[in-house]
């Protein structure tokens, strides 16, 4: 016997889920792939604009306030279309329903580092590397972070990519550290100093920047 009209996922459901989809694998990927946020050493996120994409996300955040995954990937498309501000605000809000997200966390504190939040970005990469020792993006971007401070603290972020390194050094994302601690060789004119082979993981100020636990 088959499905009334009724109980049938409605047409419009289909293809906004399968969009979802596509833009967490793609955006997945690109945060993977592009360690750096850009073809430039400048940490910023590419320029993808995605206007139908967004008030697509919109509107599921809109008919659900609870739908913290959609919030995430809206901010991930405001950052990539250089509105930092604005994917601040959603991933605050992601962060609010899911505080133990570390992804969520490296994605915001990314999005607070392009803004020049620098004391707040650091927060949120801690937090992250806190309630997930061994999640390599986190250690990645926390590297990353120090490398591009002003002044970069050098030894902290080599310390960092080597930590990305031994979670996993068969990753993508290993390649990318590694690469990064060459180019920092090749700054400084000499190997970088090897730190201790388990850097202590940071801890972490009991409230985020706006007030997340």
């Amino acid at each position: 016997m088959s499905r009334s009209s009724s109980e049938r996922a409605p047409v419009w459901y289909i293809v906004f889920a399968g969009v979802i989809i596509l833009l967490l694998v793609v955006g997945g990927l690109a945060f993977i792939l592009d360690p750096g946020g850009g073809t430039d050493d400048s940490g910023a996120f590419p320029t993808q604009p995605s206007g139908a994409q967004i008030a697509l996300l919109e509107t599921a955040v809109a008919k659900d306030p609870q739908d913290s995954r959609s919030m995430a990937v809206l901010a991930d498309i405001l950052a990539n279309d250089g509105r930092l501000q604005e994917a601040v605000t959603w991933y605050n809000r992601a962060i609010e329903l899911e505080p133990q997200n570390a992804t969520y966390r490296v994605a915001f504190a990314r999005a607070l580092q392009g803004l020049g939040s620098d004391f707040d970005a650091r927060i949120q990469y801690e937090r992250a590397i806190e309630l997930e020792p061994d999640n390599q993006s986190a250690t990645f971007y926390f590297g990353f972070f120090n490398e591009t401070l002003d002044p970069p603290d050098w030894d902290a972020a080599v310390q960092w990519f080597r930590r990305t390194i031994e979670i996993d050094p068969s990753s993508v994302i290993s390649n990318q550290a590694e690469q990064r601690i060459s180019k920092i060789e090749q700054t400084l004119g000499t190997p970088a100093a090897s730190p201790s082979k388990n850097p202590a993981t940071p801890t972490a100020p009991p409230a985020g920047p706006t007030g997340t636990p």
